[in-house]
């Protein structure tokens, strides 16, 4: 049987919006939605680590969790989103592998935000607390080490100019996990 499921790569700074097109674009195309966040949270609250989760080994063991989780869906022929940061080409190329080597198809989608409105929402966070708050320097860290996908990659453009449902649309094929 040919495996014709996907996944979806989010990437972008943080405050994009990627949390909330990976919700949208699961629900369009009827996708898992794995999301590095969630996980971050869940590994805070796991009583196997006697300290919060945090720096680069809480970012490694993350993102090593959200990877198996990913290959478990993709294994099964389930389409995949998965919202993260996806700082560097190489993190996008890992999971590319990933993806073909259970028979499954990658996009990457790029949620290119403005900085002004990314700074604005990270503002509107701190007093909302939608969100769990960004230390400045992981904001700055991600912000140096930022490399924007290229059209090699099979990227697809998001940016909060667009309407969210019109842009799904054109993009994906309704309520399948086609692309």
């Amino acid at each position: 049987m040919i495996n014709s499921s996907k996944l979806y790569i989010l990437c972008g700074l943080p405050f994009a919006g990627k949390s909330y097109l990976a919700q949208k674009l699961a629900t369009y195309t009827n996708s898992q939605l794995i999301a590095f966040d969630v996980l971050w949270l869940e590994l805070e609250k796991d009583p196997r680590f006697p300290t919060p989760v945090k720096g680069v080994e809480g970012w490694i063991l993350t993102r090593q969790i959200a990877k198996e989780r990913i290959k478990v869906h993709l294994k099964n022929h389930q389409t995949v989103v998965y919202d993260d940061i996806n700082v560097g080409y190489d993190h996008r190329e890992e999971l590319k592998v990933l993806a073909e080597r259970s028979g499954a198809t990658a996009v990457v989608i790029y949620v290119k935000t403005p900085e002004v409105v990314r700074m604005a929402r990270m503002k509107q966070n701190l007093i909302e607390k939608k969100r769990h708050h960004v230390e400045s320097e992981n904001l700055h860290t991600a912000t140096a080490q930022f490399e924007e996908p290229n059209q090699a990659e099979n990227v697809i453009i998001y940016d909060n100019s667009m309407n969210v449902d019109e842009w799904l649309e054109s993009n994906f094929q309704t309520g399948s996990t086609g692309h």
